[in-house]
């Protein structure tokens, strides 16, 4: 298992969750750790070579 694949499963997890909690702090904690798992994602998406392979050098 990638570490991509872990944060896709983390952030269907989170989303899961969020859906049935009701507790206003532990869902603030929930929506901040999606973002992290969200940025982190995005970063290694970003930085993918197969991303990058169509790309133009600047």
């Amino acid at each position: 298992m990638t570490s991509r694949t872990i944060i896709r499963f983390n952030i269907d997890i989170l989303r899961t969750k969020l859906a049935e909690e009701q507790n206003p702090m532990k869902r603030q904690e929930m929506y901040r750790l999606l973002a992290e798992e969200r940025a982190k994602l995005a970063a290694m998406e970003a930085d993918s070579p197969i991303r990058n392979k169509n790309k133009k050098p600047r």
